[in-house]
Protein backbone atom coordinates (compact mmCIF):
# COMPACT_ATOMS: atom_id res chain seq x y z
CA UNK A 1 0.00 0.00 0.00
CA UNK A 2 2.49 2.57 0.66
CA UNK A 3 5.83 2.73 -1.13
CA UNK A 4 8.46 3.43 1.87
CA UNK A 5 12.05 4.80 0.39
CA UNK A 6 14.91 3.38 2.54
CA UNK A 7 17.25 5.77 1.12
CA UNK A 8 19.96 7.55 2.92
CA UNK A 9 17.93 11.35 2.30
CA UNK A 10 14.57 9.09 3.73
CA UNK A 11 16.49 8.34 6.80
CA UNK A 12 17.82 12.26 7.19
CA UNK A 13 13.77 13.51 7.00
CA UNK A 14 12.76 10.59 9.16
CA UNK A 15 15.61 11.12 11.62
CA UNK A 16 14.87 15.16 11.63
CA UNK A 17 10.73 15.25 11.78
CA UNK A 18 11.03 12.59 13.96
CA UNK A 19 13.48 14.68 16.27
CA UNK A 20 10.95 17.66 16.19
CA UNK A 21 8.77 15.31 17.88
CA UNK A 22 11.23 15.13 20.64
CA UNK A 23 11.87 18.20 21.32
CA UNK A 24 8.27 19.03 21.22
CA UNK A 25 7.53 16.30 24.42
CA UNK A 26 10.14 17.27 26.18
CA UNK A 27 10.59 21.11 26.10
CA UNK A 28 9.64 23.65 28.33
CA UNK A 29 6.57 25.74 26.39
CA UNK A 30 7.08 29.44 27.28
CA UNK A 31 2.80 29.80 28.13
CA UNK A 32 0.23 26.93 28.33
CA UNK A 33 -2.70 29.74 28.09
CA UNK A 34 -1.66 29.89 24.24
CA UNK A 35 -2.75 27.07 21.68
CA UNK A 36 -0.57 27.60 19.13
CA UNK A 37 3.53 27.46 20.09
CA UNK A 38 5.96 29.95 19.51
CA UNK A 39 8.24 27.33 18.32
CA UNK A 40 5.82 27.37 14.90
CA UNK A 41 8.06 29.41 13.07
CA UNK A 42 11.59 27.12 13.22
CA UNK A 43 9.05 24.71 12.84
CA UNK A 44 7.78 25.80 9.58
CA UNK A 45 11.37 26.39 8.76
CA UNK A 46 12.68 22.65 9.36
CA UNK A 47 9.41 21.51 7.77
CA UNK A 48 9.46 23.32 4.62
CA UNK A 49 13.53 22.16 4.51
CA UNK A 50 12.20 18.59 4.93
CA UNK A 51 9.60 18.85 2.03
CA UNK A 52 11.90 20.17 0.10
CA UNK A 53 13.90 16.68 0.31
CA UNK A 54 11.32 14.94 -0.10
CA UNK A 55 10.50 16.89 -3.21
CA UNK A 56 14.12 16.39 -4.76
CA UNK A 57 14.96 12.88 -4.14
CA UNK A 58 11.27 12.20 -4.87
CA UNK A 59 10.61 10.00 -1.75
CA UNK A 60 7.05 8.94 -0.43
CA UNK A 61 5.09 8.35 2.36
CA UNK A 62 6.35 10.82 3.88
CA UNK A 63 3.99 13.72 4.23
CA UNK A 64 2.33 12.06 7.03
CA UNK A 65 5.13 12.21 9.07
CA UNK A 66 5.44 15.72 8.14
CA UNK A 67 2.00 16.79 8.91
CA UNK A 68 2.18 15.06 12.20
CA UNK A 69 5.03 16.66 13.44
CA UNK A 70 4.03 20.23 12.41
CA UNK A 71 0.87 19.30 14.47
CA UNK A 72 2.63 18.33 17.31
CA UNK A 73 5.22 21.44 17.01
CA UNK A 74 2.83 23.61 16.91
CA UNK A 75 -0.25 22.60 18.95
CA UNK A 76 1.77 21.32 21.59
CA UNK A 77 0.64 23.93 24.71
CA UNK A 78 -2.77 22.47 23.63
CA UNK A 79 -1.78 18.55 23.65
CA UNK A 80 0.09 19.38 26.93
CA UNK A 81 -2.89 21.09 28.80
CA UNK A 82 -2.53 20.26 32.46
CA UNK A 83 -5.26 18.95 34.35
CA UNK A 84 -7.33 21.80 36.63
CA UNK A 85 -6.59 19.65 39.61
CA UNK A 86 -2.77 19.50 38.87
CA UNK A 87 -2.58 23.27 41.12
CA UNK A 88 -3.42 20.96 44.04
CA UNK A 89 0.17 18.89 43.85
CA UNK A 90 3.04 19.39 46.53
CA UNK A 91 5.80 18.28 45.61
CA UNK A 92 6.69 15.70 42.85
CA UNK A 93 3.91 12.89 42.36
CA UNK A 94 5.58 11.04 38.66
CA UNK A 95 4.81 7.37 38.33
CA UNK A 96 7.71 5.26 38.32
CA UNK A 97 9.19 3.74 34.99
CA UNK A 98 8.34 0.77 36.21
CA UNK A 99 4.73 1.20 37.18
CA UNK A 100 2.26 -1.19 35.06
CA UNK A 101 0.75 2.12 33.24
CA UNK A 102 4.44 2.75 31.97
CA UNK A 103 5.84 -0.41 31.45
CA UNK A 104 2.36 -1.65 29.47
CA UNK A 105 2.53 1.75 27.34
CA UNK A 106 5.68 -0.29 25.62
CA UNK A 107 2.56 -2.74 23.59
CA UNK A 108 2.07 0.38 21.26
CA UNK A 109 5.55 0.75 20.18
CA UNK A 110 5.59 -3.10 19.45
CA UNK A 111 2.80 -2.52 16.94
CA UNK A 112 4.14 0.41 15.63
CA UNK A 113 7.72 -1.66 14.93
CA UNK A 114 5.08 -4.66 13.39
CA UNK A 115 2.92 -2.06 11.14
CA UNK A 116 6.62 -0.90 10.00
CA UNK A 117 7.46 -4.47 9.05
CA UNK A 118 4.61 -4.71 6.64
CA UNK A 119 5.29 -1.53 5.16
CA UNK A 120 2.33 0.51 6.64
CA UNK A 121 4.04 3.79 7.62
CA UNK A 122 1.64 5.95 8.93
CA UNK A 123 -0.01 3.66 11.25
CA UNK A 124 3.43 2.99 12.43
CA UNK A 125 3.48 6.63 13.04
CA UNK A 126 0.58 6.76 15.01
CA UNK A 127 1.43 3.81 16.98
CA UNK A 128 4.54 5.13 17.76
CA UNK A 129 2.97 8.67 18.98
CA UNK A 130 0.63 7.12 20.75
CA UNK A 131 3.66 5.12 22.64
CA UNK A 132 4.90 8.62 23.27
CA UNK A 133 1.38 10.36 24.54
CA UNK A 134 0.58 7.45 26.85
CA UNK A 135 3.42 7.18 28.79
CA UNK A 136 4.12 11.37 29.15
CA UNK A 137 -0.18 11.30 30.56
CA UNK A 138 0.62 8.28 33.07
CA UNK A 139 4.01 9.48 33.82
CA UNK A 140 2.39 12.09 35.38
CA UNK A 141 -0.40 10.47 37.18
CA UNK A 142 -2.56 11.68 34.23
CA UNK A 143 -2.34 15.18 35.02
CA UNK A 144 -1.29 16.09 31.70
CA UNK A 145 -0.88 15.03 27.92
CA UNK A 146 -4.56 13.93 28.10
CA UNK A 147 -5.23 15.44 24.58
CA UNK A 148 -1.83 14.19 23.24
CA UNK A 149 -2.66 10.25 24.18
CA UNK A 150 -6.28 10.93 23.52
CA UNK A 151 -5.96 11.94 20.12
CA UNK A 152 -3.70 9.51 18.33
CA UNK A 153 -5.11 6.83 20.86
CA UNK A 154 -8.79 7.31 19.16
CA UNK A 155 -6.90 7.81 16.08
CA UNK A 156 -6.03 3.96 15.85
CA UNK A 157 -9.80 3.21 17.32
CA UNK A 158 -11.25 5.10 14.57
CA UNK A 159 -8.75 2.77 12.33
CA UNK A 160 -9.83 -0.12 13.76
CA UNK A 161 -13.84 0.43 13.66
CA UNK A 162 -13.07 0.39 9.71
CA UNK A 163 -11.38 -2.33 9.50
CA UNK A 164 -14.22 -4.18 11.21
CA UNK A 165 -16.77 -2.49 8.44
CA UNK A 166 -14.44 -3.25 5.52
CA UNK A 167 -13.97 -6.74 6.84
CA UNK A 168 -18.04 -7.61 6.62
CA UNK A 169 -17.95 -7.58 2.63
CA UNK A 170 -14.29 -8.55 2.34
CA UNK A 171 -13.18 -11.27 5.23
CA UNK A 172 -15.70 -12.91 7.42
CA UNK A 173 -13.66 -14.93 10.01
CA UNK A 174 -11.55 -11.36 10.59
CA UNK A 175 -15.14 -9.51 11.38
CA UNK A 176 -16.05 -12.31 13.14
CA UNK A 177 -12.66 -11.64 15.54
CA UNK A 178 -13.28 -8.22 16.06
CA UNK A 179 -16.98 -8.76 16.33
CA UNK A 180 -16.08 -10.57 19.65
CA UNK A 181 -13.64 -8.22 21.15
CA UNK A 182 -15.97 -5.23 20.86
CA UNK A 183 -17.82 -6.03 24.37
CA UNK A 184 -13.77 -6.36 25.82
CA UNK A 185 -12.97 -3.16 24.25
CA UNK A 186 -16.29 -1.26 25.09
CA UNK A 187 -15.81 -2.53 28.69
CA UNK A 188 -12.57 -1.87 29.47
CA UNK A 189 -13.25 2.04 27.76
CA UNK A 190 -16.01 2.50 30.30
CA UNK A 191 -14.38 1.28 33.16
CA UNK A 192 -10.99 3.67 32.62
CA UNK A 193 -13.81 6.83 32.06
CA UNK A 194 -12.50 10.35 31.40
CA UNK A 195 -10.85 12.98 33.49
CA UNK A 196 -14.17 14.27 34.30
CA UNK A 197 -14.47 11.33 36.92
CA UNK A 198 -11.10 12.51 38.71
CA UNK A 199 -12.16 12.72 42.20
CA UNK A 200 -9.58 14.49 45.09
CA UNK A 201 -8.73 11.81 47.53
CA UNK A 202 -5.25 12.10 49.95
CA UNK A 203 -2.58 9.59 48.76
CA UNK A 204 -0.93 7.91 51.64
CA UNK A 205 2.88 8.65 51.93
CA UNK A 206 2.41 11.73 49.63
CA UNK A 207 1.93 15.35 50.36
CA UNK A 208 -0.65 15.49 48.00
CA UNK A 209 -4.29 16.03 46.96
CA UNK A 210 -4.52 13.76 44.21
CA UNK A 211 -6.51 12.28 41.19
CA UNK A 212 -8.51 9.43 41.31
CA UNK A 213 -11.64 8.02 40.00
CA UNK A 214 -14.55 7.02 42.15
CA UNK A 215 -15.54 3.72 42.68
CA UNK A 216 -12.97 2.60 40.32
CA UNK A 217 -10.40 1.11 42.68
CA UNK A 218 -8.89 -1.12 39.88
CA UNK A 219 -8.14 2.02 37.49
CA UNK A 220 -4.36 1.09 37.14
CA UNK A 221 -4.88 -2.77 36.49
CA UNK A 222 -7.96 -1.92 33.99
CA UNK A 223 -6.44 0.78 32.49
CA UNK A 224 -3.34 -1.08 31.85
CA UNK A 225 -5.13 -4.35 30.37
CA UNK A 226 -6.91 -1.76 27.96
CA UNK A 227 -3.21 -0.82 27.02
CA UNK A 228 -2.59 -4.23 26.40
CA UNK A 229 -6.14 -5.21 24.22
CA UNK A 230 -5.89 -1.60 22.69
CA UNK A 231 -1.85 -2.41 21.48
CA UNK A 232 -3.69 -5.92 19.70
CA UNK A 233 -6.07 -3.78 17.30
CA UNK A 234 -3.72 -1.84 15.33
CA UNK A 235 -2.07 -4.99 14.34
CA UNK A 236 -5.10 -6.76 13.04
CA UNK A 237 -5.61 -3.71 10.78
CA UNK A 238 -2.26 -3.31 9.56
CA UNK A 239 -2.86 -7.75 8.86
CA UNK A 240 -6.04 -6.64 7.25
CA UNK A 241 -4.48 -3.22 4.76
CA UNK A 242 -1.82 -6.45 3.71
CA UNK A 243 -4.73 -8.93 3.01
CA UNK A 244 -6.55 -6.11 1.06
CA UNK A 245 -3.48 -5.30 -0.79
CA UNK A 246 -2.07 -8.12 -1.63
CA UNK A 247 -4.66 -11.19 -1.49
CA UNK A 248 -8.11 -9.70 -1.97
CA UNK A 249 -9.54 -10.74 -5.27
CA UNK A 250 -8.12 -8.08 -7.82
CA UNK A 251 -11.13 -8.87 -10.08
CA UNK A 252 -13.52 -7.31 -7.42
CA UNK A 253 -14.33 -3.69 -9.57
CA UNK A 254 -17.67 -3.11 -7.94
CA UNK A 255 -18.06 0.33 -7.07
CA UNK A 256 -18.37 -0.56 -2.78
CA UNK A 257 -14.72 -2.12 -3.19
CA UNK A 258 -13.53 1.19 -5.27
CA UNK A 259 -14.88 3.20 -2.67
CA UNK A 260 -13.40 0.81 0.32
CA UNK A 261 -9.83 1.33 -1.55
CA UNK A 262 -10.22 4.95 -1.65
CA UNK A 263 -10.94 5.43 2.23
CA UNK A 264 -8.24 3.18 3.16
CA UNK A 265 -5.44 4.92 1.21
CA UNK A 266 -6.89 8.41 2.90
CA UNK A 267 -8.01 6.13 6.45
CA UNK A 268 -5.29 7.94 8.76
CA UNK A 269 -5.58 11.08 7.36
CA UNK A 270 -9.50 10.69 8.06
CA UNK A 271 -8.85 8.60 11.52
CA UNK A 272 -6.75 11.37 12.76
CA UNK A 273 -9.12 14.30 11.55
CA UNK A 274 -12.10 13.16 12.75
CA UNK A 275 -10.24 12.07 16.34
CA UNK A 276 -8.67 16.07 16.49
CA UNK A 277 -12.58 16.67 15.88
CA UNK A 278 -13.98 14.53 19.00
CA UNK A 279 -11.19 15.88 21.18
CA UNK A 280 -11.82 18.99 20.65
CA UNK A 281 -15.75 18.64 21.52
CA UNK A 282 -15.11 16.55 23.97
CA UNK A 283 -12.87 19.40 25.41
CA UNK A 284 -15.68 22.09 25.33
CA UNK A 285 -18.38 19.26 26.58
CA UNK A 286 -16.76 19.67 29.88
CA UNK A 287 -16.10 15.57 29.55
CA UNK A 288 -12.51 16.72 29.89
CA UNK A 289 -11.63 19.17 32.61
CA UNK A 290 -8.31 20.82 31.74
CA UNK A 291 -7.19 24.05 31.94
Amino acid sequence: MIDLDVSLPSVILTFLTLSMIFVSATAEVASRKTVLSPRIIPVTIIVAFCLKIRNHFHLHGHNFLVLVSYMISAFFPYLRKPSKHRRSFVGSVDRNWNDQLMTTSSSYLLSAVFAFSYGQFEIALICFITYIGSSLYHRHREMEFFNLDNIFATSLLFTCVYTLVSSYFTHEIYFIIGLMGLPTAMFLIVYCGMPADIRFKDIPGLEVVCCVRTGRELYDTVHALWHLASSVGPCMAVWYFHFKANEYDKTDMSDLNKLDDQIISRLPYLALSLSIFANIAGNIDGIMPLE
